[in-house]
């Protein structure tokens, strides 16, 4: 069991690494970016929305961030990298938060009708 593991990590890995070196990924980041700067003042929205979508699908936001900061420039570029972080761990705390929420609130109406 442990060798199919490791056979399937190594096999993912090297999955990736073809595909850089022979997808356009390079190109897709230069489509973003036209589009991003043809937004206008939107752009930096979108980025912040990308970035939080990133946090909760658990991908790493560092060529996010460098590519805001390339985008941007540095005052703006770091507002949009520390808004997509912070918004992208808040809604990752309320969707781990959620299922719990309902349980406790019955027990605390619970408490206080017993009160009576």
């Amino acid at each position: 069991m442990k060798a199919i593991k490791n056979i399937s990590i190594v096999l993912v890995v090297a999955l990736v690494f073809v595909g850089f070196l022979f997808l356009p990924v390079r190109a897709w980041f230069m489509e973003f970016e036209s589009y991003v700067r043809s937004l206008g003042a939107i752009g930096p929205v979108l980025v912040v929305l990308v970035y939080v979508l990133c946090t909760l699908l658990f991908i790493p936001g560092s060529a996010i961030t460098i590519g805001s900061g390339t985008l941007f420039g540095l005052q703006t570029g770091f507002v949009v990298v520390v808004l997509g972080a912070n918004l992208g761990a808040l809604c990752a705390f309320l969707l781990a938060l959620a299922p719990s929420i309902r349980p406790s609130a019955s027990r605390v109406s619970r408490w206080f009708c017993s009160r009576d």
